[in-house]
């Protein structure tokens, strides 16, 4: 069947099966139901069969090999196991094979060369020859390298390497070789190598093999250097510790020398510790350092010339963390240099320098820019050369910054140049550690000592603090204290300007070192120093204060401070006084005093116009004063001597505290005095001393003290200036208070037993050696009886009783006593008119009482005390 034009229509529920030949020319698409012969389209239409053979297709392989053809054709649509006739003509030449298709349909004509073939299907069942289209059998052609690679390069060590060549011609195979060594898995164009080692340096060359020849490319010679810099390119985010953002692909380690460039958008943080020999931030480039980052470099590298550093910032840098550069080695010629950038050392950040040679800190150029609020130390531990911070460019230490400098050689901090500003609002120590060189702080331009600034400079050698330049200025405005011992604190010079300018300002010098001045220096704040040599200043409107008797020079107005006396004439009313010259005219002061013998006083003065002020009335002394007030920045110790008018009293030997002594003792008190004693006074409970020699002298003499006698005595000592009264003395008489009562009376009938008792004491010896407190007699006449007590002190004392027979017209004292008290008198009863009385014991007649008696008779121990008004009258009325 052959179709010239249409297509073959076979729709359901029709039937079309084909065992023979269909030939049909549509674009369109036919359809049958069953073909079990051949069908051949020849327009390029689609031919649908439901089941059996497919329709006719002829495919080709080109050959590949020059040497032996091997090029095939596939026919497939044909019968399975079919013989058939295949003819094809070849450039002109024609030949025809007899194949049978095998169980698929198929014929594959092979070992072909390339070339147009032509051919026709026929066989004992096709109906009609069925020519084939046209099939192209290529040709292999000789392969030829179209681009050779790059002579050389040099890559980093930990770098990458892709290096490709172009062949035209069909390649079967490409392998890499270096320096005619295979090398492993480099089997394609490119050669691919990573994490690039000094081993992989080497000759590069690609052999390439296809169908009829093989070709090598030119050598490459890869170069592979060691110490290149680590580039940041932030290509994953912009932590520092993510390797990715490097160019070797790795974290910097303590050889990396680290350059961050300006073109990456993510810029670098580092939030953890980290290493590098060298860090360098490009003009345009950003770092930040986190409050927990730590970053430490021991090595140096020159980002600029010749000039080494560890870390170089030509950006932008904010470090909240820890920088520590140099504290195991070399960091170059600058530990850190700022150079026409912005560095912020924020609060919490800080930075540790060592091990520099020529300055630990450079911050230089036209726009360049330091603020510190964080902690920068410098030379704590090795030395950084000549100068610990150099600045040439704007540096800001704020509140809450802290600038430590030990270890130079030349400045511990300089400040020069045309454009160089440097302001303190904070700490600077300079020297606490160690020398920081000949001079602590050099400055050759604007130099700001703000509020709340402080600086503090030892250990120089030849002078604390050098201002010098037709450019210097020094203002102080704060607190400058300069401790060397050597011979210069400031020096300044060289039209400089120096101004310790305000209340506020404080310049203190600890050691025995001048103020040097050969330009201008102007204060009008505080200066105080401590030298013994001639200091100068040009203009004082403040106080300044020498303590250590060398001289001070002021070229124009107030001279420096100084305190005068004059010692009093008389002690009552004093009037010494001393006078302070030296303060700002007509200017109010707080003046605290006090003398060796007396308290503190605190006054308000005010200075004349010539800047004196006198405070009087004053007794002799050493006073020491301190000066302060609302202009004094700091209160000013003085100290002035007064002579005394007269010397005063003084006890050099207080009495004792106070003795205890048995009745019938002696005591004597002394006390020591120094100074012209008028007068001595003792005193026994209050009450003026009578009666005792003694009384008006430095030793005070008692003797046969008993009970009455006991009390607390003082002296009063006074001279020509004052009056002096001693401590108290204490004395205590102990005796045993003895008592004698008679059972059953002291007066009885010749003969009659009496029973003698003693109390007061702990043990009793008689009359005639009886011991115990009882002892009985029976007199015939009047006796006496006497009984010795001693106490548990061991003091003794004796009393007796007269046992009077026939009578009581004689009567004495048994006991110390009120004269109206019948217990007193032996006959239990008061003495009358014609009685004859015997006194024992000390008796007192109460105040305003009258006693009566015939006779009265003093016996050992005896002793008559009247009171105020009182009376005795002896005889007969």
């Amino acid at each position: 069947m052959q179709s010239l034009g249409g297509t073959i229509t076979n729709t359901a529920p029709g039937s079309f099966s084909n065992t023979g030949t269909i030939i049909e020319n549509s674009g369109g698409n036919s359809s049958i139901s069953f073909n079990g012969g051949l069908i051949q389209n020849n327009n390029g239409g689609s031919f649908t069969v439901t089941q059996g053979s497919l329709p006719l297709s002829v495919s080709a392989t080109s050959a590949t090999s020059c040497s032996a053809p091997n090029g095939s054709i596939t026919l497939t649509g044909l019968q399975p196991n079919t013989a058939y006739t295949l003819s094809y003509t070849l450039n002109g030449t024609p030949t025809t094979l007899n194949p049978t298709s095998n169980g698929t349909g198929q014929v594959v004509v092979s070992g072909l060369s390339g070339g147009n073939y032509a051919l026709i299907l026929s066989g004992a069942c096709v109906a009609q020859p069925l020519p084939l289209v046209t099939t192209i059998i290529g040709t292999p052609s000789a392969l030829t390298i179209t681009s050779q690679p790059a002579t050389g390069s040099a890559v980093c060590a930990g770098g990458s390497l892709s290096l490709s060549v172009a062949v035209s011609g069909a390649a079967t195979t490409y392998q890499w070789y270096k320096g005619g060594t295979l090398v492993s898995g480099q089997t394609t164009a490119t050669l691919s190598l990573t994490n690039v080692q000094t081993t992989d340096a080497g000759s590069y060359s690609l052999v390439v093999t296809g169908g009829c020849n093989s070709v090598t490319s030119t050598a490459f010679n890869l170069t592979v250097n060691t110490g290149c810099p680590l580039v940041w390119t932030g290509a994953t985010n912009t932590n520092w510790n993510t390797a990715t953002n490097w160019s070797l692909n790795r974290v910097p380690t303590s050889t990396d020398n680290v350059i961050i460039s300006p073109g990456p958008s993510n810029m670098p943080t580092l939030s953890t510790t980290a290493v590098a020999n060298s860090v360098e931030v490009q003009a345009g480039a950003s770092f930040s350092i986190s409050s927990a980052g730590r970053l430490t470099i021991n090595g140096s590298k020159a980002p600029v010339g010749v000039i080494t550093t560890a870390f170089y910032n030509g950006g932008i840098v904010v470090n909240g963390g820890s920088l520590v550069l140099g504290n195991t080695g070399n960091v170059g010629q600058h530990g850190l240099w700022n150079n026409s950038a912005s560095f912020s050392n924020v609060a919490g950040g800080s930075i540790q320098i060592d091990r520099s040679n020529e300055r630990g800190l450079l911050n230089e150029g036209l726009n360049g820019s330091f603020v510190n609020s964080g902690s920068i130390t410098i030379g704590a531990n090795a030395s950084v050369g000549q100068t610990g911070l150099w600045n040439t460019s704007s540096f800001s230490n704020l509140t809450g910054g802290s600038i430590q400098v030990d270890r130079s050689t030349l400045y511990g901090l300089g400040n020069n140049g045309s454009n160089a500003s440097f302001v303190n609002s904070a700490s600077i120590i300079i020297g606490a550690l160690a020398t920081p060189g000949q001079f602590g702080l050099g400055n050759g331009a604007p130099f700001s000592n703000a509020a709340g600034g402080s600086i503090r400079i030892d250990r120089s050698s030849i002078a604390d603090l050098l201002n010098q330049g037709s450019i210097a200025s020094f203002v102080n405005s704060a607190t400058l204290t300069l401790s060397t011992s050597l011979n210069t604190a400031i020096s300044n010079r060289v039209d400089a300007i120096f101004n310790n300018q305000g209340c506020a300002a404080l310049i203190q010098s600890l050691g025995n070192a001048v103020i040097s001045n050969s330009a201008s220096f102007s204060n009008t704040g505080t200066i105080i120093e401590n030298a013994s040599g001639n200091s100068n200043i040009s203009f004082n409107g403040g106080l300044v204060q020498n303590l250590n008797g060398g001289s001070f020079t002021v070229t124009s107005g107030s001279a420096p401070l100084s305190v005068s006396g004059t010692s009093p004439t008389t002690c009552n009313p004093a009037n010494g006084s001393f006078t302070l010259a030296g303060l700002q005219p007509n200017t109010t002061y707080t003046l605290s005093y006090s003398a060796s013998a007396g308290g503190n006083t605190t006054r308000t003065i005010t200075a004349d116009p010539t800047g004196r002020a006198t405070v009087s009335e004053l007794t002799g002394g050493n006073y020491t004063l301190l000066l302060g007030g609302a202009c004094v920045a700091q209160a000013l110790p003085l100290s002035v001597s007064l002579n005394s008018a007269g010397s005063p009293v003084a006890f050099t030997q207080q009495p004792g505290s106070g003795t205890a002594v048995c009745a019938g003792s002696s005591i004597s008190v002394p006390v020591g005095v120094t100074g012209p004693v008028t007068a001595y006074q003792w005193y026994k409970d209050g009450q003026v001393l009578t009666g005792i020699a003694s009384a008006t002298t430095a030793t005070l003499s008692l003797g046969n003290v008993q009970a009455a006698n006991g009390g607390n005595y003082v002296v009063v000592a006074t001279g020509i200036c004052n009056s002096l009264t001693s401590t108290a003395y204490s004395l205590t008489v102990n005796a045993p208070n003895l008592s004698i009562t008679a059972s059953p009376s002291l007066t009885i009938t010749p003969g009659q037993t009496v029973t003698l008792t003693a109390t007061g004491a702990v043990s009793y010896t008689w009359t005639g050696g009886s011991t115990g407190n009882r002892f009985t007699v029976s007199p015939a006449t009047t006796s006496t009886y006497s009984v010795t007590g001693v106490s548990a002190a061991g003091c003794s004392s004796s009393t007796s009783v007269t046992i009077v027979t026939g009578g009581c017209s004689s009567m004495v004292t048994v006991q110390n006593g009120p004269w109206n008290a019948p217990a007193t008198w032996s006959c239990g009863r008061i003495p009358q008119t014609g009685d004859v009385l015997r006194l024992r014991h000390a008796v007192t007649l109460p105040a305003g009482f009258t006693g009566f008696g015939s006779q009265l008779i003093y016996e050992a121990g005896g002793q008559l005390i009247t009171g105020s008004g009182s009376k005795l009258r002896l005889g007969t009325f």
